[in-house]
């Protein structure tokens, strides 16, 4: 038997790419535990490297396939928690850029023009 595959459309993709940006936002803007947000993320950031496509990367995240990584990155022995969303959102921005480059245009692309 086979596993299923779903597809999400072009209207997931932006919801998720809303949330990516806005973790990322969350994570790195002026706030306490700043540099907490920011290691959290580099920790979680390489789960995500077995993901080779944005649309593959869309669908592990609404498959929360980040989910459990990000929430063990959130806690800390002194009983401190991050919030686990902005860390696996944040999470996501970044591989995404570095798939389509940081102005969202994949990089082959621009090479091949």
């Amino acid at each position: 038997m086979s596993q299923r595959k779903i597809v999400y459309g072009e209207e997931a993709r932006s919801h998720a790419l809303g949330l990516w940006a806005e973790g990322h936002l969350n994570a790195n803007g002026r706030r306490p535990w700043r540099e907490e947000y920011q290691a959290a993320v580099c920790e979680v950031s390489p789960a995500l490297d077995r993901y080779a496509t944005v649309d593959e990367r869309v669908a592990a995240y609404y498959d929360a396939a980040l989910h459990a990584d990000a929430a063990r990155a959130c806690q800390f022995a002194d009983g401190r928690i991050l919030n686990y969303a902005t860390v696996e959102d944040a999470a996501f921005w970044q591989r995404y850029l570095a798939i389509t480059g940081p102005d969202g245009a994949c990089p082959h692309e621009d090479a091949a023009e």
